[in-house]
C-alpha cells in the first residue's frame, strides 16, 4: 500500500476566502418554515382533568368536614381521614391549575394556553 496521497493536488489556499457575492448565494441549510412554531391544539383532555380534579376534591373534602363533625353516621368516621387526604391531593392541582384556566378565560395579561400543560 501507498503512502501517498492520491487528491494532494484539489486542496485550496487557506488563504483564500470566497467572494461577498458567494457567500449569500449559497444555502446555509436554514428553511424559514422551522422558525415558525408549529399551531398547538387546544387541550381539552388536560381541562377537563382539571375541572374533574377539582371537582372531586372539593367533594372529598366536603364529605371528609361533614364526617368528622358528624352530620353524617358515626358507621362512616373511618372514612374522613382518607377522603381529606385524597381530597387534599385531588385540590391543590385542580384549584391551581383551575385558576390559571380561569385567568385565560377572562384574558388577563400574562396567562395563555402554553401554561396548561399538555397530557
Amino acid at each position: 500500500m501507498s503512502r501517498r496521497r492520491t487528491n494532494a493536488g484539489s486542496y485550496e489556499l487557506l488563504n483564500s476566502e470566497p467572494d461577498e457575492e458567494e457567500q449569500h448565494d449559497q444555502p446555509d441549510g436554514f428553511v424559514d418554515e422551522q422558525w415558525v412554531e408549529p399551531q398547538r391544539k387546544f387541550p381539552w383532555k388536560t381541562i377537563l382533568f382539571i375541572l374533574f380534579f377539582f371537582v372531586a376534591g372539593a367533594t372529598c373534602l366536603t364529605f371528609s368536614i361533614l364526617v368528622s363533625s358528624g352530620v353524617f353516621n358515626e358507621k362512616y368516621a373511618d372514612r374522613a381521614w382518607p377522603l381529606l387526604i385524597l381530597g387534599i391531593l385531588m385540590f391543590i392541582p385542580g384549584g391551581y391549575y383551575g385558576y390559571i384556566l380561569l385567568c385565560i378565560f377572562l384574558k388577563r395579561d400574562g396567562f395563555t394556553v402554553e401554561d396548561i400543560p399538555m397530557l
